[in-house]
């Protein structure tokens, strides 16, 4: 693969390579494979204000190429934007960005160099979820309310509307232990099968909106 002289300068002497005096104590870490079994780790920060956006970027990798230079230049392309580019960002758009003089960036489109593409995508999927987890965690503290004693009232609210009034649950009787770190614990005071156990909690992640990301912990007698 030939690379222009831009590039290869860039690979040269990257701007956004993570250096031994970077601090990354206010960082998220993303992993991320590329051709090649190449690894590239992304260090990110998000802020908001209308929009999250990503406002510090640095990457550490193990390619060590003239890709390098293209994987520098995307990732100048997506940092301090919203965090939605980074799933749109296509090799055109790179190419174009990184030209100088009309000189195209790269003769082609390789496996490499799409593969780069894996990082805005696993980027904006890690993103996505993480403000997903948010999203739940505030609904919670609305919904269960800090306080213990609330915390049970509204349980026993959900219980006597959407199980007890269930035949699959009779003479079964369940208990709010905690909710802390984004796990649910309870306890029941018979051991469910797996059929009744599926029920209970698809019927408690509908009526608090919990995804997956919240886990329900039920205590069973052996």
């Amino acid at each position: 693969m030939n690379y222009s002289k831009k590039i290869k300068d860039r690979a040269a002497s990257p701007k956004f390579l993570l250096s031994k005096n970077d601090n990354l104590d206010k960082f998220k870490t993303l992993e991320i494979a590329i051709y090649g079994n190449e690894l590239v780790k992304i260090h990110y920060q998000l802020e908001s204000s209308d929009e999250v956006y990503i406002s510090k970027l640095l990457y550490s990798t193990s390619v060590n190429s003239d890709l390098l230079g293209v994987l520098d230049f995307y990732i100048e392309i997506i940092s301090g934007k919203p965090y939605e580019v980074t799933n749109r960002i296509n090799l055109k758009e790179i190419d174009y960005y990184a030209r100088e003089n009309q000189e195209v960036s790269f003769e082609a489109y390789s496996p490499e160099l799409l593969s780069l593409l894996n990082i805005g995508h696993g980027l904006y999927k890690e993103i996505e979820n993480g403000l997903r987890d948010r999203q739940v965690k505030e609904f919670i503290k609305k919904e269960i309310p800090v306080s213990y004693s609330e915390q049970i009232e509204e349980f026993e609210e959900f219980l006597a509307t959407h199980i007890y009034e269930n035949y699959l649950f009779y003479s079964i009787i369940f208990d709010f232990i905690d909710y802390e770190e984004n796990v649910l614990t309870l306890s029941c005071s018979k051991r469910l099968d797996s059929m009744r156990e599926d029920r209970f909690i698809e019927s408690l992640r509908k009526y608090f909106h919990l995804n997956d990301n919240v886990s329900i912990k039920i205590k069973m007698p052996h």
